[in-house]
């Protein structure tokens, strides 16, 4: 065996509300993909979903913020289900989209800082 080289995954930290968490969940389960639908069910996929258990127990405070973390494809997706088209766009949809936009493009300045031969 030969090490040929070194990769890195970067992974972006943000904080999540629970209202966001609830919306991303409400908007994934009526989401037209199956992916974006995966994500809030229970099963392997299901990053969402599991993001609530880090949420308190208790009478939910839609307040509330937990830190999770993320790569590109995880908050690509999130993306994808605040722009879908069957569902009317509220304030509160558009400005998540417009986050994780950023935190997408936050991702991808990442990677090209790490390793800037590799992303083009």
């Amino acid at each position: 065996m030969e090490r040929i080289g070194f990769e890195y995954q970067v992974l972006a930290t943000v904080k999540l509300s629970r209202a966001e968490h609830t919306l991303l969940m409400e908007l994934s389960a009526k989401h037209y993909d199956s992916y974006c639908r995966t994500i809030s069910k229970p099963g392997e996929q299901s990053f969402l979903y599991g993001w609530q258990w880090s949420f308190q127990s208790g009478p939910p405070d839609p307040n509330e913020v937990i830190e999770v973390s993320g790569n590109f494809r995880m908050f690509d997706t999130l993306a994808k289900i605040t722009e879908q088209l069957a569902v009317p766009q509220t304030e509160a949809i558009s400005q998540l989209h417009d986050k994780l936009r950023e935190v997408l493009r936050d991702i991808n300045a990442e990677a090209r800082r790490l390793q800037p031969d590799d992303v083009t």
